[in-house]
């Protein structure tokens, strides 16, 4: 079985003792995104076959956020509130306290590309059972509608 770890934070330190448990145990494979440089460095190696950087793979987005205009974008977002079921997508950005106050057209860029990076990581992860800490940030909503559209089991603990 492989599971994949979304570890935001402090919650690396319970995700990471899971994961030597169920490995020990049972011989799972267990990959995780860690949220959080510091957490990343010191237990990326700790309990984990493969560990990422969740900032170096979310970021800001600085590099390759999408500059198409705003009929484009909107255009995009409601095919993926299709898709997800969500007739709001934009309002997913409001579980993130970094994205709230910016301008609609910057949240939607963001949160497409939050969805395209969620959909391409879980591609060449294929996990069998996703365990993460809840709703508290933008990519933590998205992988929720993700594993639920691809009938990918998810747990909050």
């Amino acid at each position: 079985m492989k599971i994949f770890f979304i570890a935001d934070w402090d919650f690396t330190l319970l995700h990471k003792e899971i994961a030597k448990k169920l490995k020990s145990e049972f011989g799972y494979n267990c990959n995780a995104l860690i949220i959080g440089k510091i957490f990343y460095e010191k237990f990326k190696n700790d309990g984990f076959n493969h560990s990422y950087l969740s900032q170096s793979i979310f970021g800001e987005f600085d590099k390759g956020l999408d500059k198409r205009d705003w009929e484009v974008i909107l255009n995009e977002t409601k095919e993926y509130e299709k898709k997800y079921g969500r007739p709001t997508l934009n309002s997913s950005a409001l579980s993130d306290r970094t994205y709230y106050n910016q301008p609609r057209v910057e949240r939607a860029r963001r949160i497409l590309k939050t969805y395209k990076v969620i959909e391409n990581l879980l591609d060449s992860e294929k996990p069998d059972l996703v365990i993460t800490s809840g709703y508290a940030a933008l990519n933590l909503f998205a992988f929720s509608d993700v594993c639920q559209l691809r009938k990918i089991p998810i747990l909050y603990p």
